[in-house]
């Protein structure tokens, strides 16, 4: 969830800034199964039932990606 793309102008942060010595060691960053979701339905919509909808929908998606892999 890229906070900066909800909350800026709407630009995104780059994904390279998540590969650094904290998170060398994590398989998803190592294997690439990194997946963004919506930072608008994270950060700015959260709480309703719709929003809470979109949320499940994303992460049933990604799960679906990583797991076709």
């Amino acid at each position: 969830m890229d906070r900066g793309a909800a909350v800026s102008e709407g630009e995104a942060t780059p994904t390279d800034v998540l590969v650094n010595e904290v998170t060398s060691g994590v398989d998803a960053i190592e294997n690439d199964n990194v997946y963004e979701l919506n930072p608008q339905n994270w950060y700015l919509n959260a709480g309703g039932y719709l929003t809470a909808l979109a949320q499940v929908e994303e992460i049933n998606a990604a799960v679906d990606a990583a797991t076709a892999e």
